[in-house]
């Protein structure tokens, strides 16, 4: 199997909309348990992370759509059942399973796993573009053990800082009418603390989650220089490194840039975000050793809107090139 780094440091002369016409094709915009970009997950588990990470790392996925758990967010008894109905989709070895999303993460904290999780927006915002006529979004859950029979949950939105705003949820009444409903906090906040409330009433861990910055992103906006719509790519590269570093530092040869358990355990959850951009702005290497906090932020963000459409470009060739090889693609077939 080729490595990450090998497809990582290749110079890229594919085209972008070959690009995002195989990531369709592999069904990276939709991470179901019946496409091939998901059950590829598992041979990176298998191949990429250490032995240790293996046991320690879980992953799953769910789907939530706005347009469902919006109107019902603010009715304990409704809002409950849609949680409590949710399902999930996670790998085994031997193939792709789907269970009750509330069982499953309950046996996973019980096993003190630290979970990954993909969640798959639908209804996030009115698109007139779009089949549907509603926006999908893919962001990243992370759950992390932090002392006995207790949890952190983590929210990671691509969007980071202009997330912060998006505090309307747009229900389409026509083609030219849209009702929006505003809310206090950032509308996925609003269901991210609906879904962990409902989990503590279910499960015996206590899993804490306050929807400010200490566990939700409001960084550097990782989709700076997108206009193609590359959501899907983020929680990816965010899934590797999560993997590769959680025990170990982002720059274990020099012992810089602390590993994600410390990381998330310290509540520095935009240093996580960020270290995992280091590899495609190598400029980043050393200035994030030098400002922290929202000196970060800013600076990351004027590195991206910088690097704009090569960030983005990169980051697509990369991953969607390392997860397609023909060796994942084989043990896909094989095992799958």
């Amino acid at each position: 199997m080729q490595s990450y780094q090998t497809f990582l440091q290749k110079k890229q002369q594919t085209k972008i909309s070959y690009l995002l016409k195989k990531a369709e094709q592999f069904g990276f915009d939709d991470m179901d348990n019946d496409t091939d970009a998901f059950k590829a997950l598992t041979v990176i588990h298998k191949k990429c992370f250490d032995k240790r990470e293996r046991k320690k790392i879980d992953f799953m996925s769910i789907d939530v759509d706005f347009r469902d758990i919006m109107p019902v967010i603010n009715k304990p008894e409704e809002c409950e059942n849609y949680f409590q109905r949710m399902e999930c989709d996670f790998n085994e070895e031997d193939g792709v399973y789907e269970q009750n999303f509330v069982d499953k993460i309950e046996d996973l904290l019980d096993e003190k796993k630290a979970v990954y999780l993909f969640i798959n927006y639908d209804g996030y915002g009115v698109d007139e573009e779009e089949e549907d006529k509603y926006s999908c979004h893919g962001v990243t859950g992370l759950f992390v053990p932090v002392g006995r029979k207790k949890y952190k949950f983590f929210l990671i939105n691509p969007h980071g800082s202009a997330n912060y705003t998006e505090r309307e949820f747009e229900k389409r009444l026509s083609s030219t009418r849209i009702k929006r409903t505003k809310f206090k906090e950032s509308i996925d906040v609003v269901v991210m603390k609906k879904l962990i409330e409902n989990l503590n009433n279910n499960v015996e861990q206590e899993i804490e989650y306050t929807g400010t910055k200490r566990d939700t992103y409001f960084g550097a906006n990782l989709q700076a220089g997108d206009d193609h719509g590359i959501c899907f790519i983020i929680p990816l590269i965010l899934y590797y490194y999560f993997g590769k570093n959680y025990y170990k530092p982002f720059d274990e040869e020099n012992d810089l840039f602390d590993s994600v358990r410390n990381l998330l355990k310290g509540n520095r959850l935009n240093d996580f975000v960020h270290y995992c951009l280091i590899d495609y702005l190598p400029q980043l290497r050393i200035e994030l050793t030098m400002v922290t906090g929202k000196d970060a932020v800013k600076h990351v963000e004027t590195v991206l809107e910088k690097s704009g459409f090569r960030f983005v470009k990169r980051a697509l060739y990369t991953m969607i090139s390392f997860m397609t090889q023909s060796y994942v693609k084989k043990q896909i077939k094989k095992n799958m």
